[in-house]
């Protein structure tokens, strides 16, 4: 600092705000290239177990709904972190997409046409025409 009070501008300033966005972007592309790389990598797992791994007629439905699981998982994470939008509607868009998922894993095992059925049953004894 001078005499005057004023701060004399030696340059360092400068050089601190470029470092500062220098790693800024790099934080930003880390956080954005991790959950893409893992995409991939699940991708080629499910690649290598459904087109070269010899394995039992049930082992490949779990494994593909496990990476099924995971892509939802992460691309609803990348929407709620990197897409800016009003808290409703990424409320309303989480809300959709688990009940989504939750249809598909049960559709995966079985599961799905005796919840229809059960929810068939319970419409039909309330409403009785």
């Amino acid at each position: 600092m001078s005499r005057s009070g004023v701060g004399v501008n030696s340059g360092t300033d400068k050089n601190t705000g470029q470092s500062i966005a220098a790693l800024v972007a790099r934080c930003l592309v880390m956080s954005f290239l991790y959950p893409v790389l893992s995409l991939i990598l699940i991708a080629v797992i499910a690649w290598i177990v459904n087109n070269r791994m010899p394995a039992e007629g049930t082992i490949r439905p779990i494994v593909n709904i496990v990476a099924s699981l995971i892509v939802v998982g992460v691309v609803l994470w990348l929407i709620n972190t990197y897409i800016p939008m009003a808290g409703s509607i990424k409320a309303i868009l989480n809300i959709v997409v688990v009940v989504a998922t939750c249809v598909f894993v049960l559709k995966a095992f079985g599961l799905w046409g005796g919840i229809v059925r059960l929810w068939a049953n319970f419409t039909s004894r309330l409403n009785p025409r």
